[in-house]
């Protein structure tokens, strides 16, 4: 993981409940009717969290967080002929190394055998990623890959898991179920 992920991480666990955060919270959740209305609102991320880490189940979101971090890097540009001057050969192969680079970093964290933070994905998802990661050769299995939507298949799979558990648990210790 990167310093600024440890650090988002790390931020949103070290908040402590308190009067004006319980009100912060009740304030944020007045416009709250999906899992998704969640995102980009720091005071609902870290309530959610701390509900997460309470269930043992906090390293679902921190994927989801890690993936729109990932899906967030410059997209590598597509080459519209045959004629790409190298300059711009460059810069497409380093929008991919960085792609690669917190590619590995998720799925390490998240997907490896040996991840630290290990999240519930299905086998095809889970062999799907290791063809990426785990190649049997010093070759990788999977030679056209596209580093944008890598991640797409279990963070929908991760997505509807939270909806359809984590997130119904929190609105109803919230008393903010949505009928």
């Amino acid at each position: 993981f990167s310093t600024h992920q440890t650090t988002t991480i790390n931020s949103l666990l070290m908040i402590q409940p308190s009067p004006l955060f319980s009100y912060e919270i009740m304030h944020a959740e007045a416009t709250v009717e999906t899992f998704a209305d969640v995102f980009g609102r720091p005071i609902l991320e870290a309530a959610f969290m701390q509900h997460l880490a309470r269930e043992y189940s906090s390293e679902n979101f921190l994927f989801i967080k890690s993936v729109q971090q990932y899906r967030a890097l410059p997209s590598p540009p597509t080459t519209r002929s045959t004629l790409v001057s190298s300059q711009e050969s460059k810069i497409h192969e380093s929008h991919i190394s960085e792609m690669e680079r917190m590619a590995a970093d998720i799925y390490s964290e998240f997907i490896s055998c040996t991840a630290r933070l290990e999240i519930n994905l299905s086998s095809t998802n889970v062999a799907r990623l290791h063809q990426v990661f785990r190649p049997t050769s010093k070759e990788r299995v999977v030679t056209n890959i596209h580093w944008p939507t890598l991640f797409d298949a279990a963070e929908r799979e991760i997505h509807t898991l939270i909806e359809n558990d984590s997130w119904s648990r929190f609105q109803q210790s919230r008393g903010t179920a949505v009928h």
